[in-house]
């Protein structure tokens, strides 16, 4: 449905510039964010960047009442993406 790219990667392994790293499936009234970074779908600075750009595109959208997450391919990594739980600097960068 929808695509979101990333921003200006912050670290090597980090999804090229304007690489989409998550798209927006629709199916009813449910909304899922994948997230397509390979290889292991690292959440990183531009995935991160890009999950709040489908979140706050999905805000206000009333046929909307789910939204779930879902990793592209085979394989998924985690990162703290909560603002208490990350750094002062990722937080600044996050927030750009």
């Amino acid at each position: 449905m929808g695509e979101v790219r990333g921003g200006t990667p912050a670290a090597a392994g980090e999804a090229d510039a304007g690489a989409v790293v998550v798209r927006v499936e629709r199916a009813g009234h449910v909304a899922v964010l994948v997230v397509d970074n390979p290889p292991v779908n690292a959440l990183g600075i531009a995935v991160r960047r890009a999950l709040r750009d489908a979140l706050l595109g999905l805000d206000g959208d009333v046929t909307v009442s789910a939204i779930g997450l879902a990793a592209a391919g085979r394989t998924s990594a985690s990162a703290p993406i909560l603002p208490s739980s990350t750094s002062r600097r990722n937080r600044r960068r996050c927030a750009s």
